[in-house]
């Protein structure tokens, strides 16, 4: 009747639409079926081209309204599920408005699906199930390794949105459910037991002086290596726990060529020809992280965390620092008269010291900070930063960066040490009127929590 024929041709105009879709996505895959690339190779297809369905049976390639199964599906079964992928797949090509689909000699096609897919045969006429090549290790192993292009090209069965689905063997390694991912466990950091003790003493104060044995048991000192220079002691840190170090973001990517490797724990003097009774510890670098707000250009956020590869065993001479909670020392530190401590330069592009080198410095307020940097491109001086300087001209300097400022407080007549700031920058080294920058810790311990594991 007309109406029959109106139908008709509105479901092809569909369905047209619907094969140059797919066509698009083929071309865009590179996935097609025999007859596409025998088409691709500039045959002449004839609609008694043999070819095999979607689930591997002999069909013929034809005009879909020659093939009646086919046009049952696409004009009654459309919404039934399995049909629309099922159709697809069995797409051998198009020529003008003409579709023409690999209809199954047989006119039989089963769309009733078990647990995991439907059933369908594979190239090798073994039973398998269609299924999302995602969930089939072995046809997925193929993909990866690009191997066997034309078994797995003949193993397609259809589309799950835009993942092909394959025939894939009963039997084969099929992907399971993955058990539900545990969270990985964060390293705990030590207590007050452990961390900031030192057998420094009490009332001792220092100016720019070479520091004793044993004074500073968690000062690291990072190696790095180019192709040029195999060791190079570039940067310092603070070891927080048995296994990660805190030093400043520019001490991980502002290194050019260079690539830190080594963390050195328990020494005095890095010159190994000194005999200083140290028993440093060279550990390898696992790796390093840079806070991800970390901004070169304003010298902002510079603060790093980096994991040793292996553990360290707590001794007199290595031993942690204690990290700062926000209301250790509360948000106005001026006036306090911190420690900083490195072996760096003494003097602003002088020679680094292999002798650990310490001072007792002051705080200065951020409106003074702030106005001697004024002229300074690049300087950001906020509420992220402490500024210190010691009007006996100690500070910190070149190869003292990622270093600890350090401030010790008593508990119930228990002094720990904490890691106050950061050696983050500075104008030259102890320039009169100009204050050492520091990244505040305490702002960065929820951070620093973060990426311990």
């Amino acid at each position: 009747s007309s109406l029959e024929t109106v139908l008709f041709n509105i479901e092809m105009d569909k369905w047209q639409r619907l094969v140059t879709s797919y066509l698009v996505l083929l071309l865009c895959l590179g996935v097609s079926h025999q007859s596409t690339r025998q088409r691709r190779q500039g045959l002449n297809l004839a609609s008694s081209e043999p070819c095999r369905t979607p689930q591997n049976a002999a069909g013929v390639c034809v005009d879909i309204k020659e093939c009646s199964v086919h046009l049952d599906y696409l004009v009654n079964k459309r919404w039934q599920p399995g049909v629309k992928e099922y159709l697809q797949a069995a797409l051998c090509y198009k020529q003008g408005s003409q579709v023409y689909t690999c209809c199954p000699i047989e006119k039989r096609v089963s769309f009733e699906t078990n647990k995991g897919g439907t059933d369908c045969q594979t190239p090798r006429e073994s039973p398998g199930r269609c299924m999302n090549i995602r969930k089939c290790n072995e046809l997925l192993d193929l993909l990866v390794k690009r191997e066997q292009t034309e078994y797995l090209k003949s193993s397609l069965c259809g589309f799950e949105n835009r993942d092909p689905k394959v025939c894939c063997p009963l039997g084969s390694n099929i992907e399971q459910p993955k058990p539900e991912r545990q969270p990985e466990r964060r390293e705990a950091l030590p207590g007050r037991d452990v961390c900031g003790v030192s057998d420094f003493p009490n009332n001792r104060v220092v100016n720019g002086q070479p520091a004793a044995l044993g004074s500073w048991p968690w000062m690291v000192a990072l190696g790095y290596r180019s192709p040029r220079k195999p060791l190079d002691w570039l940067c310092g840190g603070s070891l927080i726990s048995d296994r990660y170090v805190v030093t400043a973001a520019h001490c991980i990517t502002n290194i050019g060529s260079r690539t830190m490797y080594v963390a050195r724990l328990g020494d005095l003097n890095l010159d190994d020809k000194v005999a200083d009774r140290a028993s440093p510890i060279d550990v390898p670098v696992e790796r390093a992280i840079a806070h991800e707000n970390y901004n070169a250009a304003l010298h902002t956020v510079d603060i790093g965390l980096v994991k040793l590869k292996n553990r360290v065993q707590y001794s007199n001479l290595i031993r942690p620092i204690c990290l700062p909670a926000a209301d250790t020392f509360g948000s106005d530190l001026y006036g306090y008269s911190p420690f900083v401590v490195g072996w760096g330069a003494t003097a602003y592009r002088g020679p680094t010291a292999t002798h650990l080198q310490e001072a007792q410095i002051d705080i200065t307020d951020l409106d003074t900070c702030s106005n001697a940097y004024r002229s300074i491109k690049g300087a950001t001086i906020d509420d992220r930063v402490i500024c210190a300087l010691s009007p006996g001209g100690q500070d910190a300097c070149q190869g003292d960066s990622g270093g600890p400022l350090i401030l010790p407080k008593r508990i119930n007549d228990k002094i720990n040490f904490y890691l106050l700031g950061v050696v983050s920058y500075g104008y030259k080294c102890a320039e009169p009127g100009y204050p050492g920058i520091y990244s505040k810790v305490a702002l960065y311990v929820d951070w620093i929590k973060k990426n311990m594991s």
